[in-house]
């Protein structure tokens, strides 16, 4: 299992045993830091991490990553969650040029691509997938290919397989596709509807969205739990990158819910992929604490322009802790250039991520994010905005939360 070599919250020991360190990167001028093997180390219920260097290549054809690799043990009837965060960009610039995959026991169960038209400021990737342990080990390895035959780069690749608690009662629903999308006006696209009963829940929704094989942008929106209104404003794609966008929501449910994608295609047809619901009790999530905002942002600051904190309050529930945040930063069109959109995340103060994408076009809404593991419960997480080039940046909303998992 390759060590952690970012500034997230996590070090991996051994074969993917969780160390308890804040380390920082390598490339930042820090050091790793990896722990002894506990004396629990013949435990197998516990988080899984593999977070390997960058990595390139010119294949047309999908190319394993040497180094990211999961195997998460035989643990029948245990949920587990897979979180994915990364970047991708390729040097052709083209919106279907980098494109990366996971398999799952050699079965693909997610994918991802974006735009960036500058090299060194990539987009991102953002994934899930829920599976039970079975009565032999699970594999989990990743691919990239660039479909240009330029250069495809996976930087920053952060994969987990957390283990998820009974109590937290987690229903999971998915219809991966492809789905066709040939209204031209916003409709019904999917429904999911997850077993859940009456209280409070941490509920992630997921999908992939192209304009491809049309070329007329990609509308998509979420409706809330009650089907009367939009959860959030509705993103619009206009590439053919299949692009990933997450969002989290913590939301009062009164007992078996749908939830509804709808989505318009600017014509002929676009599509949308890996359409997942995830919905886990509050009640049942130990440590659990969580901060959303929406108030809109706007920025030209190279600094930064805090946007949303989390101060999660005392807890006396032992570690690790797993940390998400996922944020929805636009382009403004009205900009004299594309905008170079910089979005950061910290945790205790210590930067997670930090960077900034340029896309192709000023209409694409995108989420970013970033994911973290720590032997203690976060004292503060907080997420900002920058521009990088002066243009405006607008902050539509984020989610940010904590809870401890085995």
């Amino acid at each position: 299992m390759h060590r952690l070599a970012a500034p997230l919250l996590v070090a991996v020991a051994g074969c993917g045993r969780l160390s308890f360190d804040s380390i920082a990167s390598s490339r930042d001028g820090g050091g790793d830091a990896i722990a002894d093997v506990s004396p629990d180390a013949l435990d197998l219920i516990h988080p899984y991490v593999v977070a390997p260097d960058p990595f390139s290549t010119t294949s047309a054809s999908f190319v394993t990553i040497p180094d990211a690799m999961l195997t998460v043990p035989a643990s029948p009837g245990q949920q587990w969650l897979l979180l994915v965060n990364g970047t991708l960009v390729s040097s052709s610039l083209a919106d279907t040029g980098a494109e990366a995959q996971y398999l799952v026991n050699g079965i693909v169960r997610g994918a991802g691509g974006t735009e960036s038209v500058d090299v060194t400021r990539p987009g991102p990737w953002q994934h899930f997938y829920v599976f039970e342990g079975g009565t032999t080990e699970t594999s989990i390895t990743f691919q990239i290919r660039d479909t240009q035959g330029a250069t495809t780069t996976l930087d920053h690749l952060r994969a987990f397989a957390v283990p998820i608690p009974a109590t937290a009662e987690a229903k999971y629903v998915a219809n991966d596709g492809p789905i066709d999308v040939t209204s031209g006006t916003l409709a019904d696209l999917v429904q999911l509807s997850p077993d859940t009963s009456a209280g409070e829940y941490l509920v992630l929704l997921l999908y992939n969205a192209s304009e491809a094989p049309g070329s007329s942008d990609i509308d998509t929106v979420w409706l809330d739990p009650s089907g009367t209104m939009q959860w959030s404003p509705s993103f619009q794609n206009p590439r053919q990158a299949n692009q990933s966008h997450l969002i989290a929501r913590v939301a009062m449910l009164t007992g078996p819910t749908s939830f509804r994608l709808q989505a318009a295609s600017g014509g002929p047809m676009s599509t949308v992929s890996y359409v997942r619901v995830f919905a886990l009790r509050v009640a049942g999530l130990p440590g659990f604490a969580a901060k959303y905002d929406q108030t809109t942002a706007p920025t030209t600051m190279i600094g930064e322009t805090v946007v949303n904190t989390l101060v999660p309050p005392p807890s006396s529930v032992p570690g690790p802790y797993l940390t998400l945040g996922t944020l929805r930063v636009d382009d403004d069109c009205a900009n004299a250039m594309l905008a170079a959109r910089g979005v950061r995340f910290e945790v205790n103060g210590t930067p997670l991520v930090a960077g900034q994408h340029l896309s192709g076009n000023c209409a694409a809404e995108l989420t970013y994010g970033f994911i973290g593991l720590g032997e203690n419960r976060p004292n503060q997480i907080r997420a900002s905005i920058n521009s990088g080039n002066g243009q405006n940046v607008i902050y539509r909303e984020s989610t940010l939360f904590t809870f401890a998992v085995p």
